[in-house]
């Protein structure tokens, strides 16, 4: 999560490609480093538009990178993104299907200040206070205070000893409950689902959500919080094996309802929580509704 927002020179992805290219239809796409710029050209064969990115949203080593570029003080989102899977670029996730009428629109999708609010929000630290977007003293990616709160007094105690202590925010402390909302800020919640107004596959990366669908969600229990299965501290974990004890914990028989599986108690999540492809996103996603999965059955809503 450190590396959820990343500055051009930061982005080992243009260190070791430091010419992308695509071409959707009439439009062609070239991303390059030009001195300390990375700069952002998109062509329809007769004119040409180029654009310098300020920020690459997502980290190098995860499932892509998107581009934030930046016109006559505007910030807009590339119509074309990394995609690690695919080691090229692609159509953003969103941008499928959609036919530009301009260079601007080839280029990117203008956003409006309540998006700037959300994105930055949840891939930066101190990007916004209230309503208003504070780049000015933006950190990149997601550090400690965006989480646990400003350091300043808690440093300030910590180097000085003086009383009273002054501790950082411990979210160990939390609910299941509270875990599901806190990770949900960003990863999105039951309420933010319903928010958007629509149920179907592209609800897949919204893990919060995911899991309290679950039939075996608890809120109460903290054997089934995110926290259980994740340190927020580390990379995920992909080693499906590694998860049997968070399963078993469960359905090992010490809880009243749990079951015990009679197929396997070995990589419990390669069955009862599939990895659905994500259409746009070249990316398998771990769906959390946690389940007994049927051959063809369709994608659950």
């Amino acid at each position: 999560m450190g590396h959820a927002l990343e500055t051009p020179e930061e982005c080992t992805t243009f260190a070791s490609l430091p010419l992308l290219t695509f071409r959707d239809k009439k439009y062609t796409y070239r991303i390059e480093r030009r001195g300390g710029q990375v700069l952002y050209t998109v062509s329809d064969g007769r004119q040409s538009l180029t654009l310098s990115i300020r920020w690459v949203m997502g980290a190098s080593f995860g499932i892509g990178q998107t581009y934030i570029l930046e016109k006559d003080g505007q910030l807009y989102q590339s119509r074309v993104s990394y995609y690690r899977e695919l080691k090229r670029l692609d159509l953003t996730l969103g941008a499928e299907g959609t036919v530009p009428t301009s260079l601007n629109a080839a280029a990117g999708r203008m956003m409006d200040l309540d998006e700037k609010l959300k994105c930055f929000g949840c891939h930066a630290t101190h990007a916004t206070e209230g309503s208003r977007l504070t780049l000015d003293v933006m950190t990149p990616g997601v550090q400690c205070e965006r989480c646990h709160g400003v350091a300043e007094k808690h440093v300030e105690w910590a180097t000085k000893g003086e009383s009273p202590r002054v501790l950082m925010k411990d979210l160990s402390k939390l609910s299941t409950e509270q875990v599901t909302d806190f990770c949900g800020q960003c990863h999105r919640t039951l309420g933010d689902v319903m928010a958007m107004g629509h149920f179907d596959i592209t609800d897949l990366r919204f893990q919060p959500y995911r899991l309290t669908i679950s039939k075996c969600y608890d809120a109460q229990d903290a054997r089934i919080s995110c926290l259980a299965c994740h340190d927020p501290h580390r990379q995920v974990d992909t080693n499906a094996a590694d998860y049997d004890p968070k399963c078993q914990a469960c359905h090992g028989g010490g809880k009243v309802g749990a079951n015990k599986c009679p197929v396997s108690t070995h990589r419990c999540t390669t069955c009862h929580m599939p990895k659905i492809e994500l259409p746009g996103a070249h990316f398998k996603f771990s769906d959390h509704d946690i389940r007994i999965v049927r051959a063809n059955e369709p994608f659950p809503g």
